[in-house]
């Protein structure tokens, strides 16, 4: 059951971990430290009450119900990324600068937040 609706922070940590595979990976990316990534990560997990990462060792493996969850998981990050450039665009064009439009303008607009799927993101 349900407890709980996921925060961006947690999937965010989720996508990360399962993209570098490891919880310092991700924090690395993340400007954030590997016990807060892990905690995220293992509060998705108790509030869906599903093992979505497999740990060995130092590195973790999404499993079958993680890479189902995390096909979901994008969808919600991609859509905050399109929110966002959507409302700075929207606070650009009430100051008078010119509207960013296109991949491009995502691109440079996104790529300023590093916990966007890479698609969108600058390496």
């Amino acid at each position: 059951m349900l407890t709980h609706s996921p925060t961006i922070k947690q999937l965010e940590a989720l996508y990360w971990t399962a993209k570098l595979g490891s919880f310092q990976a991700a924090a690395d990316k993340l400007c954030a430290t590997q016990s807060a990534i892990a905690k995220r990560v293992n509060e998705l997990e108790s509030s869906f009450d599903m093992r979505l990462l497999d740990r060995r060792g130092n590195k973790s493996v999404l499993t079958l119900q993680g890479k189902e969850f995390l096909e979901h998981a994008e969808d919600v990050l991609d859509a905050t990324s399109k929110l966002m450039l959507a409302m700075s665009n929207a606070r650009e064009l009430r100051e008078g600068r010119e509207f960013r439009t296109g991949f491009r303008a995502a691109g440079q607009l996104l790529s300023q937040r590093s916990y966007l799927r890479p698609a969108f993101a600058a390496s």
